[in-house]
C-alpha cells in the first residue's frame, strides 16, 4: 500500500488517525498522532478511508431500521448462595446434532463478599493438567480452561480451596470428581431442559478454618502439586499464571537465580515463557507482551524461535512500543 508525505493514516493496532511526517526506509515511516512522532512499519498502518465509509454506513442504516431499544431486566434466576463450578458445553460444527465437542469451565462466585481461589486439576494419572489462583469480586464469575469430553470422562480430580477476602479467616476447600454416570445424566438434564449449561456447587458456606493463611494472597499450593511448579533443572522456582505482561530479564524470575551460568540463564528465561504461554492458551488471554529488552539480541532471537512453534499463537511483532523501545514483543493468540 502505497503512502506518501501527508497522507492520512490510520494505526492497525489502536485505531487512531495520525498523518506521514517522513519516510525512514523502504519499510518504515515516521508519523504524527496527536502531536506526538514516532517510527512504524509501514504494514502497521492503513489508510482511514475504509474505516470512515463503515463507520457512516452503519450510522446510517441504524437510523433507518429504528430498531426499538429492549429495556433493561435484571437477572430472574440465580443459582444459591455458594461456590460453583459451571461447566459449559461446545458442539461439534454438525447441523441438527447435539454433539459435545468439549467443554468451557468458569468458576462462579454467588455470594455478596470478594474471595481468593485457588484451583488446580489433574488427570487420572496424577498429572496436572491446569492451575490457577487469583481474586473474584461478589456475583462474579472467571473462565478458568476448556477440557474435551474424553478428559471429563477418564474422571479428572478438580482440586479448590477458597477464602473470604475481607475474613480471611472464613474459607472451604475440597476435591470435585464427576463419575461418567454422574456426567451423564448431568448432559441430559441440561440438553433436555434446553439450558446453556449445568453448575455443580463446592461449597454453599464459608466457615472458620482451623489454620488460615496471614493474608489471602500467600495462598499456599497444594502439598500434591508442588512438584508441578518447580524446574529442577534450573533451580527457579516457576508458577503457572496467565499474566499479560511477561518480564524476562533474570531479576524478575522468581526462586533462586543466584550463581547461574549464561546457558542455565536463558534456559530459565525460556522455561519460564514456554510455562506462561501455555497458560495464556489455556485461560484464553487475547494477547501477551514479552519483554526481552535489547542486548545482543539472542534472548529476542530465541524468543522468536519459540514463538513461531507454539499452537495457539496468531501473529507476534517485535515493534516499537513506549515505555519499552524495541525490547519487547506482542504477541496475539487465537480468538
Amino acid at each position: 500500500m502505497k503512502f506518501t508525505v501527508g497522507d492520512r493514516i490510520l494505526l492497525k493496532r489502536s485505531g487512531e488517525e495520525g498523518f506521514v511526517v517522513r519516510f525512514l526506509s523502504n519499510t518504515m515511516m515516521e508519523v504524527d498522532v496527536k502531536g506526538t512522532l514516532f517510527p512504524v512499519y509501514t504494514e502497521d498502518v492503513d489508510h482511514p478511508y475504509l474505516k470512515w465509509f463503515t463507520e457512516k454506513k452503519l450510522t446510517t442504516a441504524k437510523k433507518a431500521l429504528e430498531i426499538p431499544v429492549e429495556k433493561t431486566t435484571t437477572r430472574s434466576v440465580r443459582l444459591a448462595q455458594g461456590i460453583y463450578l459451571s461447566f459449559i458445553p461446545q458442539f461439534q460444527d454438525q447441523t441438527g446434532e447435539d454433539i459435545i465437542e468439549l467443554f468451557r469451565i468458569h468458576l462462579l462466585n454467588e455470594t455478596a463478599d470478594a474471595i481468593q481461589f485457588q484451583y488446580l486439576v489433574r488427570n487420572a494419572k496424577g498429572n496436572t493438567f491446569f492451575q490457577h489462583r487469583g481474586g473474584l469480586h461478589a456475583f462474579g464469575n472467571i473462565y478458568l480452561h476448556p477440557i474435551e469430553l474424553e478428559l471429563l470422562n477418564e474422571q479428572p480430580r478438580f482440586h479448590w480451596e477458597v477464602l473470604n477476602t475481607s475474613s480471611p479467616v472464613l474459607g472451604a476447600k475440597g476435591l470435585l470428581r464427576i463419575r461418567p454416570a454422574q456426567l451423564a445424566n448431568h448432559i441430559h438434564e441440561m440438553l433436555d431442559q434446553n439450558q446453556a449449561s449445568f453448575s455443580l456447587c463446592l461449597s454453599q458456606e464459608l466457615s472458620p478454618l482451623e489454620m488460615a493463611p496471614a493474608t489471602p494472597n500467600l495462598l499456599p499450593l497444594p502439598k500434591l502439586g508442588l512438584h508441578a511448579f518447580k524446574d529442577l533443572n534450573t533451580r527457579v522456582h516457576l508458577e503457572t499464571l496467565a499474566e499479560p505482561v511477561i518480564d524476562l530479564h533474570i531479576k524478575a524470575i522468581p526462586g533462586n537465580t543466584g550463581n547461574l551460568k549464561p546457558e542455565e540463564i536463558l534456559q530459565a528465561q525460556m522455561n519460564l515463557l514456554h510455562q506462561k504461554l501455555d497458560a495464556a492458551v489455556i485461560a484464553g488471554l487475547p494477547s501477551m507482551l514479552i519483554i526481552h529488552g535489547l542486548g545482543k539480541g539472542r534472548l529476542r532471537q530465541r524468543v522468536h524461535e519459540l514463538l513461531a512453534g507454539i499452537k495457539g499463537i496468531d501473529s507476534y511483532s517485535n515493534h516499537w512500543m513506549s515505555g519499552y523501545g524495541w525490547g519487547a514483543t506482542e504477541v496475539i493468540f487465537h480468538r
